[in-house]
């Protein structure tokens, strides 16, 4: 390599880094070459030279720039210009335009900013704002790979929800945090703009109409972009290569220095497609140019959907992924846009399609409580498992048919909230008659003039009586009926239908609204139908208990059990396995002190299972004498018990679990009548040395039935190893340092402080009496041969997804917290 080469790779090693044998990476442009020639190409190629000068660019803009905050809402950038107008000249602004809460005013010189800075008071609207230098960051790579477009997961969304005051504001911010963002409406737009211009090229006086989630309110973060394409049999190709149309450069946009970003990035897809022109797709074989003149005339609808592909595929930039499905019952042409993420499928003669989502628009706007019914039901169905086809087809439920389920159950409400079709149409008149392909799609264009439902009920309650009506429904002999707003139920009598010799039928009937023959569940299995009844039964469950009315800040309430996978099919989540060592006590003591963690800090309530249950429910575990009498000693001095408040369950699934309280190291007075069902449970020197265990109320469903684990329990207890279930009311692992850091200073003990955090945590929840603990963990203790106590902890039952986050954050604290308990006292 030239000296001058060398020179250059020395000047740029900030953004070259040496790899294995001889290889280089450009830190700067995120490539790899193999070699120094190719280092050397690569830096004086076109790709580097304009990540450089972008750079610089940005460095700039970022000298010239101050940050700006403390406006009032809906301040525009033209009151901002006026305001900084005065101090020195502006270049640019740039609003954020997701919230308003900041804008970035970047000056012709960096001497603006400093005179910005100097300036004290700076005012709009009598307002004072905030002005700082802008942040300087470091200058990365645009990413160039696939966005990540998708609603919240169940955990971040729950998070949200938690806040909320009631479940009709928890519903209302499924839609707002399931709704695409400022940013990614826009980029669909440019996708949309971008895709009408290359198809006019080819097809001038053509027509692209978005449908589906894009037109009938119900969009979501992520959802694929569905295009109809009309076409004239008259119209021909413009006489153009495909070349020169994929490789056009937009120069005006790249001259005009207040491009959006949107408008950046779709220039950047382009020079994308350039740089990867070499790739297999570009290459491939039927990439030829489209034949000058080539007319629509006489050519069958296959022939020109595979002619819409070839111009997808070949002309639009930055799309790729291009397949034609043309089994499909409307056959539709993929696509993925791969800058932004987005996906798309673009269908030929789709005009009813284009009618249904207008007429799903209608009922949004009809009524506020559509939409908001409709995005949750569709996140239940989805995280359950219920609908959401990835490839289009598949056994389960689509969002087109979930959503004419929930207008069909509106229909049926008393007052009803949405009407039947048969009443839109004569609320339309005559005029307003509307035939596509032979089937009536008839409705009013103006929702305003419908007259609102009398029907007030809450968003809350109208979800719960959703799930109990269709829990009831046997979905086999119905046909839902949008049109009529009623049930048709099989077979059909006689003389059928006019349209019933072409509807399918299937384990689940849902009629399309306009054409009447087609079964929009006509691909839903049996499974997924029963799945369907199953899940809204639990759902109506969850939707009577007092989970969903209680307001609750430590426990999932309201619709956020919904809204978390269900479990109970599916596999046990793994447990976890903590090790303690013993330090020269005994196995029972530590034990204990695990215990009293559990119970006396952590809240939880504990059920020893390691003992034989007896009809009296009193069990022994045997040891040896000198190792009894060390137990006492080391149990009178825990004190496990003794100052602790009593901790309660409510009902948990209609089974009353009531109150208890453990004692340890002393005989405790016989309970209360009102607790005379509760089994005892002591531990006191026996005559034979033994320690005697008075056993802990639990829920029906967890205690072993008689004899059940016998045989097993004493083998356990042979081997030194003690079984017990612990029932988690409080999410108190989350907050702690907040609340440890609030009360410095106020408590020395270490156990007693982690004790008053625990306490000042639960009682943060809304709801003082839980209905149901947030889990169930197994915790299984043995003695190992280094002399260790191993517990293996695993989730029973983790209906609210806690567990996880619970056994991590066990794994570091419980030992910590044992130690403390064991050598405060030795």
């Amino acid at each position: 390599m030239a000296s001058g080469e060398d020179g250059s790779c020395s000047q740029l090693s900030s953004d070259i880094q040496p790899g294995d044998r001889g290889s280089f990476r450009c830190l700067l442009c995120g490539i790899n070459v193999p070699n120094r020639p190719s280092l050397s190409d690569h830096l004086c190629g076109r790709r580097h030279t304009r990540m450089c000068e972008e750079r610089e660019k940005r460095q700039q803009q970022q000298e010239r720039s101050v940050f700006v905050s403390g406006f009032p809402k809906g301040t525009t950038e033209e009151q901002l210009k006026d305001v900084f107008q005065p101090i020195s000249s502006i270049r640019n602004i740039v609003m954020d335009k997701d919230r308003g809460l900041y804008a970035i005013v970047e000056f012709e010189s960096s001497d603006g900013v400093n005179a910005a800075l100097e300036v004290q008071d700076i005012k709009l609207e009598g307002q004072r704002l905030r002005v700082k230098p802008r942040e300087k960051k470091e200058f990365k790579k645009k990413r160039t790979g696939s966005r990540n477009l998708q609603p919240p997961d169940p955990e971040a969304l729950s998070k949200e929800l938690m806040h909320c005051k009631d479940v009709e504001e928890q519903m209302k911010s499924v839609v707002t945090l399931c709704s695409p963002s400022h940013h990614e409406s826009h980029l669909r737009e440019l996708l949309l703009s971008l895709l009408r211009e290359s198809f006019t090229e080819f097809f001038p006086g053509c027509q692209l109409h978005p449908f589906g989630s894009s037109v009938n309110g119900f969009e979501i973060s992520g959802c694929d972009l569905d295009l109809y394409l009309e076409l004239s049999e008259s119209e021909e190709l413009k006489l153009e290569s495909v070349k020169d149309v994929s490789l056009k450069e937009d120069i005006d946009d790249m001259q005009n220095e207040d491009v959006k970003g949107e408008k950046l990035l779709c220039l950047e897809m382009k020079e994308v497609q350039k740089d990867d022109m070499d790739t297999e797709e570009n290459n491939s074989d039927d990439d030829e140019n489209i034949v000058p003149g080539l007319s629509l005339k006489g050519l069958s609808n296959e022939e020109i959907l595979n002619l819409v592909e070839r111009v997808l595929r070949q002309c639009v930039p930055g799309v790729h992924g291009v397949q034609t499905v043309p089994s499909a019952r409307r056959p539709v042409i993929r696509f993925q846009h791969k800058v932004s993420g987005l996906r798309g499928d673009i269908t030929l003669n789709n005009r009813l399609a284009l009618r249904n989502s207008l007429f799903l628009r209608f009922c949004s706007d009809l009524d506020p409580r559509v939409s908001q019914l409709v995005y949750t039901v569709r996140y239940w169905a989805r995280v359950n498992e219920l609908a959401g086809n990835p490839l289009g087809g598949g056994p389960l439920l689509n969002n087109y048919a979930l959503t004419l389920l929930i207008i069909f159950f509106l229909q049926s409400r008393s007052p009803l909230i949405i009407p039947s079709l048969r009443q839109l149409k004569e609320m339309a008149g005559e005029e307003a008659t509307l035939v596509i392909d032979g089937w009536d799609c008839t409705f009013p264009s103006d929702p305003t003039q419908i007259q609102p439902s009398k029907n007030e009920k809450s968003l809350g309650c109208l979800l719960s009586e959703f799930f109990t009506f269709y829990s009831t429904m046997d979905l086999h002999s119905s046909i839902f009926c949008l049109r009529d707003g009623g049930i048709i139920t099989l077979p059909f009598t006689s003389p059928p239908p006019s349209w019933a010799e072409g509807f399918r039928l299937s384990p689940f009937n849902v009629q399309d609204p306009f054409e009447l023959g087609h079964n929009v569940c006509s691909n839903v299995s049996t499974k997924t139908a029963r799945r369907f009844i199953s899940q809204c039964i639990i759902a109506a469950r969850t939707c009577c208990s007092p989970v969903y009315r209680l307001r609750s800040l430590s426990r999932p309430w309201g619709i956020i059990p919904l809204l978390l996978p269900n479990t109970s099919e599916g596999s046990k989540k793994e447990g976890i396995e903590i090790s303690i060592p013993l330090t020269g006590t005994s196995l029972e003591v530590l034990i204990l002190a695990v215990k009293r963690v559990l119970i006396e800090v952590l809240l939880c309530s504990c059920v020893e299972e390691g003992s034989e249950n007896t009809e009296g429910g009193i069990g022994k575990i045997e040891r040896s004498g000198d190792e009894g009498e060390q137990a006492m000693s080391h149990m009178e001095a825990l004190n496990i018990g003794d100052d602790k408040p009593e901790l309660k369950a409510e009902e948990l699934n209609e089974i009353e679990v009531k109150s208890i309280k453990e004692s340890c190291g002393r005989k405790r007075e016989s309970v209360e009548e009102n607790q005379n069902e509760n089994k005892r449970r002591k531990i006191e020197d026996t005559n034979d040395n033994a320690i005697v265990i008075k056993e802990m109320t639990i829920p029906e469903q967890n205690v072993p039935k008689k004899g059940q684990k016998a045989k097993k329990i004493k083998q356990l207890a042979k081997e030194n190893t003690t079984l017990m279930r612990i029932n988690v009311w409080h999410q108190v692992w989350e907050g702690r340092r907040r609340q440890r850091r609030s009360k410095f200073g106020e408590i020395t003990k270490k156990i007693e402080l982690e004790t008053a955090v625990s306490h000042a945590l639960s009682s943060e929840t809304v709801d003082s009496k839980p209905c149901k603990p947030l889990m169930q963990i197994t915790v299984k203790t043995e003695l190992t041969k280094e002399g260790n106590a191993q517990l293996h902890l695993t989730p029973e039952v983790d209906d609210y997804h806690c567990s996880t986050n619970f056994l991590h954050f066990l794994k570091v604290f419980l030992p910590q917290m044992v130690h403390e308990i064991l050598n405060s006292h030795s």
